[in-house]
């Protein structure tokens, strides 16, 4: 494999990169990171977990609105646990504690739970990751199961199954605290996961049929390191399928080839951070000059009064990067939870975060 660690000559971290404006959108409560929703109308729409129940942040043209889905009927103890991984407008997954899988659809008149219980085998889901693709319209829900090993949810046709994709080779299973996620607008389905030797995985799923051939592939690590966690970016022409990952010495990864990463270092006076979506910015004065890649992330300090803070990587070229502080929060008990969720509203990027008393925040450029 080959890992370009780049120079830190060429490092740079401001104060800020644009006039950023931050507001509060209260406490529904949300205890997850949130999961957006583009919906057909143009207008976003969001949704996490709070006290069990599925909560959504809607804008209604005029106004954010929250709306409280609850939860279905579910068993003594048992509550939604999971953030939640969107399928297309309409449609979207959360896990419970227990280890099953619910479905909220809208019918066309209302909204409506599903249940799709544990995976194949009857293997409880860890209720930390999920993730969907719609490639050539076939529905698919990745999870992962106790036993470590990744399964998968398709609709058939006629109907949803099951089936299993254990482990990326003998003797690995994935990496417990680690995040799965994947392409959706790639040409076929890409799921990237992280194994417990600390290298990066991909199994490749066919279009060609359904459910389709399913083939592991290795895309290592850097050189040296350990993979933490992975995120992909799927929007633009910029971000198709750029895969991004952290490490677990904290440094942030862009993965150009099958072997091939450049490492981007981590942000001041941070020992932890989780990474958005990577994103594609053009035609944004406020931010760039030309054509950026943008990813966000939460970092965490404990040494330091103000612990989280939001920071912006720009990745205009193959060596040149900047980090860019944008905001902490203000107490020095508060932390974030998960990643930035982040998506362009227009020309420009407009962030969500959580945090550990279950307030929504909103970043944005005026």
């Amino acid at each position: 494999m080959v890992l370009l660690e780049l120079s830190l000559l060429l490092f740079t971290c401001t104060s800020s990169i644009a006039q950023w404006q931050w507001t509060s959108h209260g406490r529904q409560p949300v205890d997850t990171g949130m999961a957006y929703m583009k919906s057909g109308s143009g207008n976003p729409k969001l949704f996490g977990v709070g006290d069990g129940e599925l909560q959504e942040r809607h804008w209604s043209g005029s106004a954010w609105v929250w709306t409280n889905h609850g939860s279905p009927s579910l068993s003594s103890e048992e509550r939604l646990a999971s953030k939640p991984c969107v399928l297309k407008d309409g449609k979207l997954f959360v896990i419970t504690n227990k280890g099953n899988m619910w479905e909220r659809h809208w019918t066309g008149t209302a909204w409506a739970w599903t249940w799709h219980g544990k995976a194949h085998g009857n293997v409880a889901i860890k209720h930390t990751t999920c993730t969907c693709t719609n490639v050539a319209n076939i529905a698919r829900v990745f999870v992962v199961g106790t036993d470590l090993k990744l399964y998968e949810r398709y609709w058939s046709g006629s109907a949803w199954q099951w089936r299993t994709h254990g482990t990326p080779r003998p003797g690995v299973s994935l990496l417990a605290e680690a995040n799965i996620d994947s392409c959706n607008s790639c040409t076929h389905t890409l799921v990237y996961v992280v194994g417990s030797d600390g290298r990066l995985y991909r199994l490749h799923v066919s279009k060609w049929s359904n459910p389709g051939t399913a083939t592991w592939h290795s895309r290592l690590s850097p050189t040296g390191k350990s993979v933490r966690s992975v995120t992909i970016g799927d929007d633009g022409t910029i971000g198709v399928g750029t895969v991004y990952i952290t490490t677990q010495d904290n440094k942030v990864c862009r993965h150009y080839s099958p072997y091939t990463y450049y490492c981007y270092g981590n942000p001041p006076d941070s020992i932890n951070v989780a990474i958005s979506k990577v994103i594609p910015v053009t035609n944004c004065p406020a931010l760039t000059s030309g054509s950026a890649e943008y990813v966000f992330m939460h970092s965490w300090d404990p040494k330091y009064q103000r612990k989280s803070r939001l920071y912006a990587l720009r990745v205009t070229g193959v060596n040149q990067y900047s980090y860019h502080f944008i905001d902490n929060i203000g107490k020095h008990d508060l932390s974030y939870v998960d990643s930035p969720v982040v998506w362009m509203s227009g020309t420009f990027p407009k962030l969500f975060s959580v945090n550990s008393q279950g307030y929504v925040d909103e970043h944005f450029i005026n």
